[in-house]
């Protein structure tokens, strides 16, 4: 999953860099929209073959607290869905969790990056988002020894920025 999460970090920031190359700015509304049509109508199937599946089924462990698990889904919030609940492992959409994270730094890395790519020169760049990546490797060690718990810390976007940060 990190080497995903590092892989990701780095074609998204190299498609926005890439635009903004290409055209002098950022259009996020572009962005936005190429990011919901790329994934979110395979989450709809996902989700509705799943809930007919629960609708169907007699009641079992990976269906419990399923719709909730489809809302966290359809909004991208599973992770932290996940770090709440550590029997969300054992549900059907157990597996959206990095989705969400990597939703949810799509939806603040872009405006983040165009921050810093306006205001300072790359050396300030490189040098923030180095710190982020700290600052999340740190808050991942700082909740662990705190013992907020394994899925706290495995599920969290804070806790896991760091390989979509280096990317």
């Amino acid at each position: 999953v990190q080497v995903f999460f590092v892989l990701s970090g780095f074609l998204i920031t190299a498609l926005l860099i890439a635009e903004r190359e290409r055209r002098g700015s950022v259009s996020l509304g572009s962005f936005y929209a190429r990011r919901a049509l790329r994934l979110f109508p395979a989450v709809v199937v996902l989700v509705a073959a799943c809930a007919a599946y629960v609708i169907v089924s007699r009641p079992a462990p990976e269906t419990a607290g399923f719709w909730g698990d489809g809302l966290g889904t359809l909004l991208y919030y599973a992770n932290w869905a996940a770090a709440a609940r550590p029997q969300f492992s054992l549900h059907l959409l157990s597996q959206t969790w990095s989705l969400s994270i990597e939703e949810q730094f799509y939806l603040v890395w872009p405006l983040t990056l165009g921050v810093l790519v306006r205001r300072f020169g790359r050396p300030v760049v490189m040098a923030a988002v180095l710190c982020g990546a700290l600052a999340s490797a740190g808050a991942r060690s700082v909740l662990w020894h705190r013992e907020a718990g394994a899925t706290r810390v495995y599920y969290g976007l804070d806790t896991r920025g760091d390989a979509l940060l280096l990317g």
